[in-house]
């Protein structure tokens, strides 16, 4: 069984990676709106590739966000407080 900071670190890692690969995908989106391209960000900002970026990172930020708050009050987080409100398994 893991450590709850062994738990943290790899909740940590899936967010960092997952907020990474987020920011790559921002960036073409980024380049167009700098070159006056409204329509052609408007088309990448809703591609669901980078939609599905930003819900795994979503995702990892609230599972350590709810770990904090379990180690905080000293339990572990139940499955209804890991999953994010309005989201889905």
């Amino acid at each position: 069984m893991q450590s709850v900071q062994g738990e943290e670190k790899a909740v940590y890692d899936r967010f960092s990676a997952a907020y990474a690969q987020y920011l790559k995908g921002q960036q073409p989106v980024l380049d167009a709106m700098a070159a006056d391209h409204k329509a052609e960000a408007l088309a990448l900002l809703t591609k669901p590739e980078l939609t599905q970026l930003n819900k795994d990172a979503a995702d990892a930020l609230q599972q350590r966000v709810s770990a904090s708050i379990s180690v905080t009050a000293g339990t572990p987080a139940s499955a209804a407080q890991r999953q994010a409100p309005g989201r889905q398994a």
